[in-house]
């Protein structure tokens, strides 16, 4: 990586509320971060922000999330997970991060599960 575009990203994250040395922590704990576009960082900085209210120490901790695919993995995970803890089915505590990591064919298992607890109840309920 060239020092010019080793500083765009620094000012990328900076422009996005990471410190230096939260930026330099992405990095270190995810080498394959400095690859990623600086719209795809923006972007899922964006949905996480949005639509669960996380803050930069989320990235800081879990970087990998940067390498989902939005709308493929990172928007039905998130839209599954505010359903279930919106309802309180959520059986322990489940992190946001347990969440993102799940390897895709068991997300797609355990999605349906909640699919169906959700259409449970509405059974109950309505």
């Amino acid at each position: 990586m060239t020092k010019e575009n080793w500083e765009l990203k620094l000012k990328l994250f900076g422009s996005l509320g990471f410190s230096e040395d939260d930026t330099l922590s992405v990095f270190r704990r995810m080498p394959p971060a400095l690859a990623v576009s600086a719209r795809k960082i923006k972007e899922v900085i964006e949905v996480l922000h949005r639509r669960v209210n996380t803050d930069t120490s989320f990235i800081v901790y879990h970087p990998s999330v940067l390498l989902s695919s939005v709308e493929n993995s990172l928007k039905p995970r998130l839209v599954i997970f505010s359903q279930l803890k919106s309802k309180n089915l959520l059986r322990r505590k489940t992190s946001l991060a347990t969440i993102c990591k799940l390897p895709k064919m068991n997300f797609i298992k355990k999605g349906m599960l909640f699919l169906n607890l959700l259409n449970l109840e509405k059974c109950h309920f309505h």
